[in-house]
Protein backbone atom coordinates (compact mmCIF):
# COMPACT_ATOMS: atom_id res chain seq x y z
CA UNK A 1 0.00 0.00 0.00
CA UNK A 2 1.25 3.47 -1.01
CA UNK A 3 -1.31 5.99 0.57
CA UNK A 4 -1.50 9.39 -0.32
CA UNK A 5 -1.25 12.02 2.20
CA UNK A 6 -3.14 15.06 1.01
CA UNK A 7 -2.66 19.12 2.41
CA UNK A 8 -5.87 20.53 3.91
CA UNK A 9 -6.54 23.31 5.01
CA UNK A 10 -4.54 24.20 8.56
CA UNK A 11 -6.28 23.90 11.98
CA UNK A 12 -6.95 26.84 13.42
CA UNK A 13 -5.49 26.52 16.79
CA UNK A 14 -2.09 24.60 18.09
CA UNK A 15 0.35 25.80 20.12
CA UNK A 16 3.31 26.30 18.78
CA UNK A 17 6.63 24.17 17.60
CA UNK A 18 8.09 21.63 19.42
CA UNK A 19 11.30 19.72 18.02
CA UNK A 20 10.36 16.58 16.33
CA UNK A 21 12.71 14.77 19.02
CA UNK A 22 10.00 15.73 21.95
CA UNK A 23 7.30 12.63 19.78
CA UNK A 24 6.61 10.20 21.96
CA UNK A 25 3.43 8.96 21.54
CA UNK A 26 0.36 8.62 18.95
CA UNK A 27 -3.22 9.09 20.36
CA UNK A 28 -6.01 7.95 18.07
CA UNK A 29 -9.60 9.86 17.92
CA UNK A 30 -13.09 9.46 16.63
CA UNK A 31 -14.58 12.52 15.10
CA UNK A 32 -18.48 11.29 16.27
CA UNK A 33 -19.63 12.03 13.14
CA UNK A 34 -20.18 8.97 10.79
CA UNK A 35 -19.09 10.16 6.88
CA UNK A 36 -16.82 7.24 5.71
CA UNK A 37 -15.72 8.80 2.23
CA UNK A 38 -15.77 12.55 3.06
CA UNK A 39 -15.24 13.02 6.85
CA UNK A 40 -11.87 13.23 6.85
CA UNK A 41 -12.25 16.40 4.58
CA UNK A 42 -15.20 18.05 6.42
CA UNK A 43 -13.64 17.84 9.60
CA UNK A 44 -10.21 19.45 8.46
CA UNK A 45 -12.64 22.13 7.24
CA UNK A 46 -14.23 22.54 10.32
CA UNK A 47 -10.67 22.30 12.44
CA UNK A 48 -9.62 25.44 10.19
CA UNK A 49 -12.07 27.10 11.61
CA UNK A 50 -12.20 29.29 15.55
CA UNK A 51 -15.27 28.22 16.59
CA UNK A 52 -13.62 24.14 16.30
CA UNK A 53 -11.51 24.45 19.74
CA UNK A 54 -9.44 21.51 19.08
CA UNK A 55 -6.87 20.54 16.14
CA UNK A 56 -4.95 17.00 15.28
CA UNK A 57 -2.68 16.51 12.87
CA UNK A 58 -4.07 13.79 10.53
CA UNK A 59 -7.65 13.07 9.91
CA UNK A 60 -8.68 10.14 7.87
CA UNK A 61 -11.46 8.22 6.45
CA UNK A 62 -11.81 5.28 4.14
CA UNK A 63 -10.05 7.21 1.08
CA UNK A 64 -8.35 10.05 2.26
CA UNK A 65 -5.54 10.99 4.83
CA UNK A 66 -5.76 15.16 5.47
CA UNK A 67 -2.76 16.63 7.30
CA UNK A 68 -4.46 19.61 8.72
CA UNK A 69 -1.10 20.65 11.11
CA UNK A 70 2.95 19.87 10.43
CA UNK A 71 3.73 17.04 12.76
CA UNK A 72 6.27 19.92 14.70
CA UNK A 73 3.38 21.67 15.47
CA UNK A 74 1.35 20.97 18.59
CA UNK A 75 -2.19 20.27 18.42
CA UNK A 76 -4.87 20.60 20.43
CA UNK A 77 -5.75 16.94 20.78
CA UNK A 78 -5.51 15.26 23.72
CA UNK A 79 -3.71 17.36 26.85
CA UNK A 80 -1.46 16.31 29.04
CA UNK A 81 -0.07 14.43 25.53
CA UNK A 82 -0.13 17.36 23.00
CA UNK A 83 3.07 18.15 23.17
CA UNK A 84 4.77 14.46 23.12
CA UNK A 85 1.50 13.04 20.74
CA UNK A 86 0.70 12.69 17.07
CA UNK A 87 -2.90 12.51 17.08
CA UNK A 88 -5.21 11.57 14.12
CA UNK A 89 -8.73 11.98 13.77
CA UNK A 90 -10.97 9.21 12.31
CA UNK A 91 -14.60 9.13 11.00
CA UNK A 92 -16.73 7.32 13.32
CA UNK A 93 -18.82 7.66 16.64
CA UNK A 94 -17.22 6.34 19.73
CA UNK A 95 -20.28 3.95 20.69
CA UNK A 96 -19.91 1.72 17.66
CA UNK A 97 -19.71 -2.30 18.26
CA UNK A 98 -16.85 -3.84 17.00
CA UNK A 99 -19.15 -5.10 13.92
CA UNK A 100 -20.27 -1.38 12.44
CA UNK A 101 -16.36 -0.76 12.85
CA UNK A 102 -15.28 -3.93 11.02
CA UNK A 103 -18.28 -3.58 8.47
CA UNK A 104 -18.04 -0.02 7.00
CA UNK A 105 -14.60 1.25 8.39
CA UNK A 106 -12.27 -1.05 7.51
CA UNK A 107 -10.58 1.21 4.70
CA UNK A 108 -10.30 3.59 6.93
CA UNK A 109 -8.53 1.85 9.85
CA UNK A 110 -5.91 0.68 7.37
CA UNK A 111 -5.20 4.28 5.98
CA UNK A 112 -4.68 4.70 10.03
CA UNK A 113 -2.28 1.74 10.48
CA UNK A 114 -0.33 2.89 7.12
CA UNK A 115 0.20 6.32 8.86
CA UNK A 116 0.87 4.40 12.05
CA UNK A 117 3.36 2.74 10.62
CA UNK A 118 4.74 5.41 9.24
CA UNK A 119 4.79 7.47 11.67
CA UNK A 120 6.26 4.99 14.20
CA UNK A 121 9.35 4.58 11.66
CA UNK A 122 10.08 8.61 11.64
CA UNK A 123 9.83 8.89 15.06
CA UNK A 124 10.68 5.67 17.00
CA UNK A 125 7.31 5.34 18.64
CA UNK A 126 6.92 2.06 19.42
CA UNK A 127 4.00 0.03 17.68
CA UNK A 128 2.51 -1.06 21.17
CA UNK A 129 -1.14 -0.49 22.43
CA UNK A 130 -0.91 1.47 25.87
CA UNK A 131 -4.01 1.49 28.46
CA UNK A 132 -4.49 4.20 31.25
CA UNK A 133 -1.87 2.35 33.77
CA UNK A 134 0.44 2.03 31.43
CA UNK A 135 0.40 5.91 30.53
CA UNK A 136 0.55 6.55 34.12
CA UNK A 137 3.69 4.61 34.53
CA UNK A 138 5.41 6.07 31.15
CA UNK A 139 4.69 9.95 32.15
CA UNK A 140 3.49 12.51 30.11
CA UNK A 141 7.39 13.07 28.14
CA UNK A 142 9.38 10.30 27.93
CA UNK A 143 12.44 9.21 26.73
CA UNK A 144 12.33 8.59 22.84
CA UNK A 145 11.36 4.98 21.72
CA UNK A 146 9.83 4.54 25.29
CA UNK A 147 6.21 5.95 24.27
CA UNK A 148 3.68 4.13 22.17
CA UNK A 149 -0.17 4.09 20.56
CA UNK A 150 -2.87 5.03 22.63
CA UNK A 151 -6.67 6.30 22.49
CA UNK A 152 -7.80 9.24 23.62
CA UNK A 153 -10.48 7.55 26.32
CA UNK A 154 -7.02 6.33 27.35
CA UNK A 155 -5.98 9.34 27.80
CA UNK A 156 -8.78 11.05 29.77
CA UNK A 157 -8.75 8.36 32.20
CA UNK A 158 -4.72 8.23 32.98
CA UNK A 159 -5.40 12.00 33.62
CA UNK A 160 -8.86 13.31 33.46
CA UNK A 161 -8.01 16.64 31.99
CA UNK A 162 -10.65 15.90 29.37
CA UNK A 163 -13.91 13.39 29.67
CA UNK A 164 -13.24 12.03 26.02
CA UNK A 165 -14.61 8.38 25.43
CA UNK A 166 -13.28 7.76 22.29
CA UNK A 167 -12.33 5.59 19.55
CA UNK A 168 -14.83 3.48 22.50
CA UNK A 169 -14.62 -0.08 23.57
CA UNK A 170 -15.83 -1.02 20.12
CA UNK A 171 -12.86 0.27 18.74
CA UNK A 172 -11.38 -3.10 17.27
CA UNK A 173 -7.29 -1.70 18.41
CA UNK A 174 -6.65 -5.57 17.65
CA UNK A 175 -6.89 -5.15 14.25
CA UNK A 176 -5.36 -1.87 14.13
CA UNK A 177 -2.46 -2.93 15.76
CA UNK A 178 -2.26 -6.33 13.19
CA UNK A 179 -2.29 -3.95 10.01
CA UNK A 180 0.14 -1.41 11.36
CA UNK A 181 2.88 -4.11 12.14
CA UNK A 182 1.89 -5.82 9.14
CA UNK A 183 2.92 -2.61 7.31
CA UNK A 184 5.78 -1.93 9.75
CA UNK A 185 6.72 -4.96 8.40
CA UNK A 186 7.22 -4.19 5.21
CA UNK A 187 3.84 -5.34 3.89
CA UNK A 188 1.85 -4.16 0.93
CA UNK A 189 -1.65 -4.64 -0.06
CA UNK A 190 -3.95 -6.10 2.47
CA UNK A 191 -6.34 -8.33 0.78
CA UNK A 192 -9.35 -8.43 3.08
CA UNK A 193 -11.57 -11.58 2.66
CA UNK A 194 -15.28 -11.20 2.87
CA UNK A 195 -18.09 -11.81 5.52
CA UNK A 196 -19.52 -15.29 5.35
CA UNK A 197 -22.06 -15.54 2.13
CA UNK A 198 -20.26 -12.83 0.06
CA UNK A 199 -17.72 -13.22 -2.88
CA UNK A 200 -15.09 -10.26 -2.52
CA UNK A 201 -13.43 -8.89 -5.73
CA UNK A 202 -10.26 -6.94 -5.50
CA UNK A 203 -9.36 -4.49 -8.70
CA UNK A 204 -5.93 -4.16 -9.85
CA UNK A 205 -4.39 -2.01 -12.75
CA UNK A 206 -0.79 -2.22 -14.79
CA UNK A 207 0.81 0.21 -17.13
CA UNK A 208 -1.34 0.41 -19.43
CA UNK A 209 -5.07 0.81 -17.47
CA UNK A 210 -6.24 -2.46 -18.24
CA UNK A 211 -8.30 -3.39 -15.17
CA UNK A 212 -7.79 -7.11 -13.56
CA UNK A 213 -11.31 -8.10 -11.08
CA UNK A 214 -10.80 -11.12 -9.24
CA UNK A 215 -11.82 -12.83 -6.14
CA UNK A 216 -8.56 -14.72 -5.82
CA UNK A 217 -5.78 -13.75 -4.06
CA UNK A 218 -3.36 -15.96 -5.63
CA UNK A 219 -4.06 -14.95 -9.07
CA UNK A 220 -3.89 -10.95 -7.23
CA UNK A 221 -0.47 -11.43 -5.92
CA UNK A 222 1.05 -13.62 -9.00
CA UNK A 223 -0.81 -11.08 -11.21
CA UNK A 224 2.13 -8.59 -11.14
CA UNK A 225 -1.04 -5.34 -11.49
CA UNK A 226 -0.84 -2.76 -8.66
CA UNK A 227 -3.66 -3.40 -6.14
CA UNK A 228 -6.22 -0.58 -5.78
CA UNK A 229 -8.42 -2.28 -3.40
CA UNK A 230 -11.59 -3.65 -2.65
CA UNK A 231 -13.95 -3.58 -6.20
CA UNK A 232 -16.80 -5.07 -4.77
CA UNK A 233 -18.45 -7.67 -2.89
CA UNK A 234 -21.66 -10.19 -4.69
CA UNK A 235 -24.22 -11.87 -2.47
CA UNK A 236 -23.54 -15.69 -2.67
CA UNK A 237 -27.24 -15.65 -2.79
CA UNK A 238 -30.13 -18.09 -5.63
CA UNK A 239 -31.52 -14.23 -6.45
CA UNK A 240 -27.98 -13.95 -8.26
CA UNK A 241 -28.99 -15.50 -11.71
CA UNK A 242 -26.84 -13.83 -14.37
CA UNK A 243 -23.38 -15.00 -14.92
CA UNK A 244 -21.01 -12.76 -15.20
CA UNK A 245 -18.06 -13.35 -17.84
CA UNK A 246 -14.28 -12.39 -17.53
CA UNK A 247 -13.05 -11.69 -21.25
CA UNK A 248 -9.53 -10.65 -22.91
CA UNK A 249 -10.19 -8.31 -26.02
CA UNK A 250 -7.63 -6.96 -27.80
CA UNK A 251 -4.86 -8.00 -24.43
CA UNK A 252 -7.56 -5.84 -22.18
CA UNK A 253 -9.83 -7.65 -19.59
CA UNK A 254 -13.37 -7.57 -19.87
CA UNK A 255 -16.43 -8.22 -17.71
CA UNK A 256 -19.94 -8.44 -18.73
CA UNK A 257 -23.07 -10.41 -17.29
CA UNK A 258 -24.59 -10.01 -21.27
CA UNK A 259 -24.93 -13.60 -23.06
CA UNK A 260 -25.33 -11.80 -26.98
CA UNK A 261 -22.13 -9.30 -25.69
CA UNK A 262 -20.34 -12.00 -24.40
CA UNK A 263 -20.90 -14.10 -27.67
CA UNK A 264 -20.32 -11.10 -30.26
CA UNK A 265 -17.20 -10.75 -28.58
CA UNK A 266 -15.96 -14.41 -28.49
CA UNK A 267 -17.33 -14.19 -32.30
CA UNK A 268 -14.70 -11.54 -33.26
CA UNK A 269 -11.90 -12.84 -31.63
CA UNK A 270 -12.24 -12.03 -27.96
CA UNK A 271 -10.61 -14.85 -25.63
CA UNK A 272 -13.14 -15.90 -23.25
CA UNK A 273 -11.45 -17.39 -19.55
CA UNK A 274 -15.31 -18.37 -18.24
CA UNK A 275 -17.63 -17.71 -15.61
CA UNK A 276 -16.49 -15.78 -12.68
CA UNK A 277 -19.32 -15.24 -10.79
CA UNK A 278 -23.45 -14.89 -10.48
CA UNK A 279 -24.54 -11.77 -10.30
CA UNK A 280 -27.55 -9.78 -10.62
CA UNK A 281 -29.88 -6.69 -11.10
CA UNK A 282 -30.30 -5.21 -7.27
CA UNK A 283 -28.37 -4.18 -4.39
CA UNK A 284 -24.84 -2.47 -5.10
CA UNK A 285 -24.60 -1.38 -9.19
CA UNK A 286 -21.07 -1.87 -10.62
CA UNK A 287 -21.03 0.72 -13.14
CA UNK A 288 -19.29 0.74 -17.10
CA UNK A 289 -17.65 3.58 -18.21
CA UNK A 290 -15.14 3.57 -21.75
CA UNK A 291 -12.35 5.28 -22.99
CA UNK A 292 -10.86 4.04 -26.40
CA UNK A 293 -9.61 0.54 -25.27
CA UNK A 294 -10.14 0.61 -21.94
CA UNK A 295 -12.81 0.05 -19.70
CA UNK A 296 -13.27 1.20 -15.82
CA UNK A 297 -15.43 -0.74 -13.75
CA UNK A 298 -16.70 0.90 -10.10
CA UNK A 299 -19.38 1.08 -7.78
CA UNK A 300 -18.38 4.39 -6.88
CA UNK A 301 -20.68 7.94 -8.05
CA UNK A 302 -17.69 10.11 -7.45
CA UNK A 303 -15.02 8.15 -9.00
CA UNK A 304 -17.19 7.37 -12.20
CA UNK A 305 -18.14 11.01 -12.10
CA UNK A 306 -14.33 11.88 -12.13
CA UNK A 307 -13.47 9.38 -15.08
CA UNK A 308 -16.50 11.20 -17.01
CA UNK A 309 -15.02 14.79 -16.37
CA UNK A 310 -11.85 13.43 -18.04
CA UNK A 311 -12.78 12.42 -21.15
CA UNK A 312 -14.52 8.88 -20.23
CA UNK A 313 -18.06 7.58 -21.39
CA UNK A 314 -20.57 6.30 -18.69
CA UNK A 315 -21.85 3.16 -20.45
CA UNK A 316 -24.35 2.45 -17.70
CA UNK A 317 -24.70 -0.21 -14.87
CA UNK A 318 -22.81 -3.76 -15.82
CA UNK A 319 -24.89 -5.55 -13.34
CA UNK A 320 -25.56 -5.57 -9.68
CA UNK A 321 -24.36 -7.35 -6.67
CA UNK A 322 -27.66 -8.50 -4.65
CA UNK A 323 -28.21 -8.14 -1.16
CA UNK A 324 -28.28 -11.24 1.52
CA UNK A 325 -31.39 -10.89 4.13
CA UNK A 326 -30.11 -11.20 7.26
CA UNK A 327 -30.86 -10.70 10.91
CA UNK A 328 -27.48 -10.46 12.64
CA UNK A 329 -24.28 -10.86 11.58
CA UNK A 330 -22.73 -14.91 12.43
CA UNK A 331 -19.41 -15.42 13.67
CA UNK A 332 -16.86 -15.72 11.50
CA UNK A 333 -13.37 -17.27 10.68
CA UNK A 334 -11.30 -18.14 8.12
CA UNK A 335 -10.24 -21.77 8.83
CA UNK A 336 -8.16 -21.78 5.47
CA UNK A 337 -7.44 -19.68 1.96
CA UNK A 338 -6.41 -21.16 -1.17
CA UNK A 339 -5.89 -19.74 -4.94
CA UNK A 340 -9.50 -20.96 -5.67
CA UNK A 341 -11.59 -20.78 -2.28
CA UNK A 342 -11.85 -19.92 1.34
CA UNK A 343 -13.29 -22.13 4.33
CA UNK A 344 -14.79 -20.48 6.91
CA UNK A 345 -15.99 -21.64 10.75
CA UNK A 346 -19.55 -20.36 11.51
CA UNK A 347 -19.23 -21.87 14.63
Amino acid sequence: MSAVITQGPQAAHDSGIRPLSAIAYGVIHVTECADPIDGAEDVASYFAQEQSGGSTQYVIDNDSIVQTLPDDRIAWGAPPLNYSGIHIEQSGYSDFTREQWLATYLPQIDNTAWNMARLSRLYDIPLRWLTAADLVAIGTNPAKGSGGWTGHQEVSAAWHQTDHGDPGDGYPVDVLMAKAHFYANGGDAVYEIAPAGWLRFYRLKDGRGDYLLTSSVDEAKRSGYDYEGIAFDVALTKTNTLPLYRLVVNGFHFYTASESEKNQLVSTGAVNEGMIASVGASGTMVKRLVNGSLHLWTTSNDEAATAASNGWSYEGFAFGCGVIQVEASPTWKITKQTATHVEIDLS
